[in-house]
């Protein structure tokens, strides 16, 4: 099984945290960090690919891109991204960078 990763976004630092749930999150209240999950996805240069991404989608067979937010779908249990033979991303930022 493997194991649970996250990140933390921390408001006030204006940076990320990574960690597991094993070795958790510690001194940091929920109004002072935003957690987000890892998909278990990598983007095409092996870069963990976590919700509040910003990842460029290349699409094989029609040789176009577009943009994605990672998400998690409540409804559908799962992330609104998926390993496929015919597509691969590329992470291009995350919702906290002010370009």
């Amino acid at each position: 099984m493997r194991e649970a990763k996250f990140r933390a976004w921390l408001v006030k630092k204006n940076e990320y945290q990574y960690f597991t749930v094993r070795a958790g999150l510690y001194g940091y209240t929920r109004e002072e960090s935003i957690v987000e999950q890892f998909t278990g996805l990598l983007d095409k240069n092996d870069v963990e690919i976590y919700e509040g991404d910003k990842v460029k989608k290349y699409i094989k067979d029609n040789k176009r891109t577009e943009i994605i937010e990672v998400v998690w779908l409540d409804r559908q249990c799962g992330f609104n991204i998926s390993e496929g033979k015919n597509h691969w991303y590329e992470i291009i930022g995350n919702i906290y960078d002010r370009k």
